[in-house]
């Protein structure tokens, strides 16, 4: 049973969102989807970790900042869940 988890973060810069993920050496992909608000037309810059079973880890942007979204129950990564977060929250102080 998949229960998914949605963090809400402060991470509002993709450009240090990727480059933290860099130095930790994850793998990641962006996607961008188009976003139509009555006339206004905007488009919306996900990133998404793949993962090698299947359960991919996304950050998704909601016009304000990125809000993790992960199913706990299948993180594989090098890292927890807790110290990539942390390191990405350093990476964007420095």
């Amino acid at each position: 049973m998949s229960h998914f988890t949605s963090m809400k973060t402060r991470f509002q810069n993709l450009f240090y969102l990727q480059s933290a993920l860099n130095k930790l050496n994850i793998d990641h992909k962006t996607k961008k989807t188009l976003t139509k608000h009555n006339t206004l037309t905007t488009y919306n810059i996900d990133l998404t970790i793949p993962q090698s079973n299947g359960h991919d880890i996304k950050f998704c942007w909601n016009e304000y900042e990125y809000s993790l979204v992960v199913d706990m129950s299948y993180w594989n990564q090098p890292y927890p869940v807790v110290k990539v977060l942390c390191f990405v929250n350093v990476f964007l102080v420095l």
